[in-house]
């Protein structure tokens, strides 16, 4: 039996997802000001134009691929698709 067919048989979901969904969650958690992991979040992005893709952060650079993919970075980066700043 495939680890696909397993998941649909069982109900459950990938690896992946589960962690995506933490991850996201736990960013989500990070805009409480009163939590740690607050003072580590980049500055928030204001743009004044209207764009077909709203950042909610501005893009610190990243030398390599191993700062781009840490937790904060990536988050930031992918924060778009969370609707973070009204929650």
């Amino acid at each position: 039996m495939s680890y696909d067919q397993a998941l649909k048989d069982t109900g459950l979901k990938s690896l992946y997802e589960r962690r995506d969904e933490i991850t996201s969650k736990l960013f989500i958690d990070a805009f409480n000001t009163k939590d740690k992991l607050n003072k580590l979040l980049p500055s928030t992005f204001a743009c004044p134009y209207n764009l077909r893709r709203k950042k909610t952060f501005a893009n610190p650079t990243n030398s390599t691929n191993r700062t781009q993919l840490n937790f904060i970075n990536f988050n930031a980066r992918n924060s778009f698709t969370i609707n973070v700043i009204g929650q």
